[in-house]
């Protein structure tokens, strides 16, 4: 197998995972034997039959290896009885949260008062103040369910997110017993620990609140204690992305670290070997988060091809990411964070050239010409995942990142940069923590007024023929843009092909949006309407479908962790492509009842 073949490999080991349908002990056997069989008549057969067998042999054993996986996953979550008081002994397997006031936890089971798998994974809400730090271990009174399923067309799909997060129960301690661990082996998470509440410490200590809102996401993922009308801006802006960690911030990291050694006169691999270190000394002060380990796993494999003078095709790398981690963790295949890292930068690698080529011949956007391009690539290829998963099409998004991408890339370096030298040296850091507050606040602006435009988010439906155009469009004007790697194929490559996969990409692209702007709402059939109970928790919020139109009677209540109308029922509004409510009833002033109506 030549060119590309780490991204055919990722591909195939993706599609293999992504098929999560729980398997047999037998089946997992059988699977894997002929993924041996397949390997071994490999060897032996003629170039394009092999690399036809290495792919089914690639296949069946990624399907084993998801359906192995999630069989093990459906064993764990069948041990869990909802609304069931244990008491459970339990070590903490990733970096505590502690941004909201209450530390949540991911913890793995070593022992239960009642039968449970051993290391199994749960989230634990800790009592306030509890000093329960990563490795340690903990004994914990705690009231346990299985994540929900989505109630509502449309909402957030708890299980599915804890299943791709490897997490079989979500629980509240009660009280808990912390026992700090001592052992040689918890060393490294230990000291991970100390120095990133050292840099927390710093940012709490020297930045405001609202700027310290934007900056602990930003530089550790910690969003528990950001506020509902923040998030719901950063939706709908289009400018959520920002806060995953993923590529924005390993290459900034990786950038200064080679720089800096090149600074004090380091060669080629010790610059490499630097940029690599940094990359991975994040992502263990961040914790195992998909889309930043898909991020540090592309800069390891480039740092090791620059250290040995070769050439690293970037869609190599990426294709090498994805098939490691999804190896190590099946499950990612289905989270939502690591799919759109590997959607936008696919778009990268793909894309901004070929877009940046026409906007560079015109002088007055010469300057923009690559973040816009850079913008409009990642876009292109989110967009189905995004009218999919979200039912809405962010169409500020494009002009807000222009914005917001440098004023993030600034802030993160401004938080990082202080936050490391406040926890070295007191006093050391101010420079860089004060420069956060402008920036944070210029964020903030942005966000806002873009969010503000009349249906930032713009409901999309469950319409499948927009998605699989999408995909369709995004798919085609990509592989127009990939020009053959070896100078045997650009000879024989065919322009006409490529132009008509570049034609009917964006074509098929144009129809997808046009689909979602001319998308009408879901009516009842003549004679008939609807009646919907929108699942708000404590509260009401009814929905009513009408030939001509929607009504909304309440809208359910809002906390400071929690808003109602913009995690239940605007959802569902999108899903059903309602953008625009014919009557909006509040039945009582009552915070159960009215708290979502300033989202809606």
């Amino acid at each position: 197998m030549g060119g590309r073949t780490a991204v055919g490999i990722g591909a195939v080991v993706w599609l293999g995972t992504a098929c999560s349908t729980p398997l047999a002990l037998h089946h997992v056997a059988l699977l894997a034997t002929l993924a041996c069989c397949f390997a071994t008549v490999a060897c032996r057969a003629p170039r394009i039959t092999g690399s036809c067998l290495v792919a089914l042999a690639l296949l069946a054993g990624a399907r084993a290896r998801g359906g192995a996986h999630a069989a093990l996953r459906e064993l764990q979550g069948a041990a869990i009885t909802d609304g069931a008081v244990v008491r459970v002994w339990a070590v903490v397997d990733e970096p505590t949260r502690l941004e909201s006031g209450d530390p949540v936890a991911i913890a793995r089971v070593l022992g239960a008062s009642v039968r449970m798998p051993r290391d199994l994974r749960v989230r634990l809400r800790l009592p306030t103040g509890c000093g329960a730090e990563w490795g340690d271990t903990l004994l914990a009174l705690t009231r346990l369910e299985r994540p929900s399923r989505t109630r509502v067309p449309g909402g957030f799909d708890a299980r599915a997110s804890a299943d791709a997060a490897g997490v079989s129960a979500y629980g509240r301690a009660y009280t808990a017993e912390v026992h700090p661990s001592r052992a040689w082996r918890t060393a490294p998470a230990r000291m991970a620990t100390r120095v990133r509440r050292a840099i927390e410490r710093a940012l709490a200590a020297t930045l405001s609140p609202d700027a310290r809102e934007l900056a602990a996401p930003l530089l550790f993922g910690d969003r528990s204690a950001m506020t509902p009308e923040l998030d719901a801006q950063l939706r709908g802006a289009g400018l959520v992305h920002l806060l995953a960690l993923s590529g924005l911030h390993v290459v900034w990291l990786a950038a200064v670290a080679r720089g800096c050694a090149g600074a004090f006169g380091a060669g080629t691999a010790a610059r490499a070997a630097t940029g690599a270190g940094c990359a991975l000394a994040y992502a263990w002060l961040a914790g195992p988060l998909p889309s930043l380990l898909r991020a540090v796993v592309g800069e390891c494999a480039s740092a090791l091809a620059r250290a040995n003078n070769r050439a690293l095709d970037p869609l190599q790398s990426l294709g090498l990411a994805a098939c490691v981690l999804l190896v190590w963790r099946p499950a990612w295949a289905h989270d939502l964070g690591f799919q759109l890292s590997c959607a936008a930068t696919f778009g990268l690698i793909t894309l901004s050239r070929p877009v940046a080529s026409p906007l560079e011949r015109w002088p007055r956007l010469h300057a923009l010409a690559q973040p816009l391009a850079a913008t409009v690539a990642a876009q292109i290829t989110a967009l189905p995942l995004v009218l999919e998963r979200f039912h809405a099409l962010p169409w500020t998004g494009l002009i807000a990142n222009l914005a917001a991408v440098p004023l993030a890339e600034l802030l993160l370096a401004g938080a990082g940069l202080g936050g490391i030298c406040e926890a070295v040296l007191p006093g050391a850091g101010g420079v860089w923590l004060h420069a956060c507050e402008p920036l944070a606040r210029g964020l903030r602006l942005v966000a806002a007024h873009a969010a503000a435009a009349p249906l930032a988010l713009l409901p999309a439906g469950n319409d499948s023929w927009s998605v699989g155009a999408a995909w369709a469009g995004a798919a085609l004007l990509a592989a127009s843009a990939l020009a053959p790697r070896a100078l045997a194929a650009r000879q024989r490559s065919n322009s006409r092909q490529r132009a008509a996969a570049l034609a009917l990409g964006l074509t098929l692209l144009s129809c997808a949006v046009l689909g979602v702007l001319t998308q009408r709402a879901l009516r009842p059939p003549p004679g008939h309407w609807w009646l919907v109970g929108i699942d708000v928790g404590q509260g009401d919020a009814l929905a009513l479908g009408f030939g001509d139109g929607w009504w909304l009677v309440d809208t359910g209540p809002r906390s400071p962790r929690w808003d109602a109308g913009e995690g239940a029922v605007l959802p569902f509004m999108r899903w059903a492509g309602v953008r625009e409510l014919a009557v909006l009833a509040l039945t009582h002033d009552d915070g159960d009842h009215t708290g979502g109506a300033p989202a809606v």
